[in-house]
């Protein structure tokens, strides 16, 4: 025979058997069987409840956070580096009568366009109380961006714009 059928089959031959002997001491004695029930029954979840968390806590591209340097991170705003800071901190005189003004919408006829894709500032106009607006960050003008250049043709395996790998 296989010896792993046969340490298998010895392992749940004891485990049914232990079983049997502990379904006959929870019914002779009801009350510490149910504490002891119930106190390895916690100690097998809580050790597989914090498994479990630590298996599926990390998400996609969220695995290799660190936290900020002390004094930076706690006087440094988080889009400083693309925004400057409104220093002093100071709310606005907007309501949300007014506010709409910063985020603009056109009619589907218009040869403008409602996908703004770089904000002159990053509350645009969809702040929440309205007072927030304009509070943190100076309106900039945004730099002209570099579009990325489309890969060669046939130079890779092509997935939409860009080349993802080359085949040999």
């Amino acid at each position: 025979m296989n010896a792993t059928i046969l340490f298998l089959s010895g392992l749940v031959t004891v485990s049914l058997v232990g079983l049997a002997a502990y379904l006959k001491f929870v019914s002779q004695n009801v009350l510490l069987g149910s504490i002891i029930t119930f106190i390895g029954v916690f100690l097998v979840f809580s050790g597989l409840w914090t498994q479990l968390k630590d298996l599926f806590s990390t998400k996609e591209g969220m695995s290799n956070i660190t936290p900020g340097n002390y004094p930076e991170s706690e006087t440094k705003l988080p889009l400083e580096p693309w925004y400057p800071a409104n220093t002093p901190f100071h709310l606005s005189d907007l309501t949300y009568d007014t506010q709409w003004k910063d985020y603009p919408t056109y009619p589907a006829r218009s040869m403008k366009t409602n996908l703004i894709k770089y904000w002159n500032n990053p509350s645009n106009g969809k702040c929440s109380p309205p007072e927030l607006c304009n509070a943190f960050y100076k309106k900039i003008v945004p730099d002209n961006f570099i579009e990325p250049t489309a890969p060669d043709w046939g130079s890779g395996i092509r997935v939409n714009f860009y080349d993802t790998c080359r085949k040999n």
